[in-house]
């Protein structure tokens, strides 16, 4: 939420920029997720922050680059797809056996 809040100051940078630094810092924060369990949390907020940036800067660009006649269908289409992205994770969740229960 804090990524895609702020994402307007880095965007003014332009939008092209902004996408190729971001995904240098996903890279680099997957990077620091796997050194230890400490820097996991600072990996995952990293990653969280850069992933809400480039959301809001690949929305803002989608809709500057499809023709205006689309706008009405492909406008909404980010926000659908990531609420079905969420909603899937949630499910498969449910659906997967956690650690307690027993596989065999």
């Amino acid at each position: 939420a804090a990524g895609s809040l702020l994402s307007g100051n880095f965007i003014k940078n332009g939008r092209r920029q902004t996408m190729i630094v971001f995904n240098l810092v996903c890279i680099v924060m997957c990077i620091v997720q796997v050194i230890s369990i400490e820097l996991m949390w600072i990996g995952r907020f990293g990653f969280g922050f850069a992933a809400g940036v480039i959301t809001s800067c690949a929305a803002k660009m989608l809709d500057e680059i499809i023709p205006v006649k689309l706008i009405g269908l492909y406008g909404p289409a980010t926000s659908n797809f990531l609420t079905f992205g969420f909603f899937n994770s949630m499910i498969l969740g449910l659906i997967l056996p956690s650690s307690q229960d027993k596989l065999g």
